[in-house]
């Protein structure tokens, strides 16, 4: 994984998402990132130009949104 630095900038934010998120494919919810997630949606995270902040903050949606998706597809039968 990329290290996130504290001076990293809005594409290089974008750039190291996208490169976690193709490393992660096939682990809780990184796919929906990489198909369906736009620079824009990434970039929602950065505010106050904490990237650290911002990548942890990312992921937790990540996780929240896959969780939730387990949860319907659990119930869909």
């Amino acid at each position: 994984m990329m290290i996130i630095s504290s001076n990293m900038t809005e594409p290089e934010f974008i750039h190291h998402v996208r490169n976690h998120a193709m490393q992660n494919y096939d682990k809780g919810g990184w796919d929906e990132v990489c198909e369906a997630w736009d620079d824009g949606d990434i970039l929602e995270y950065f505010i106050e130009g904490n990237p650290t902040k911002a990548f942890k903050e990312l992921s937790k949606t990540v996780k929240l949104r896959y969780e939730y998706a387990q949860e319907i597809r659990s119930t869909a039968f």
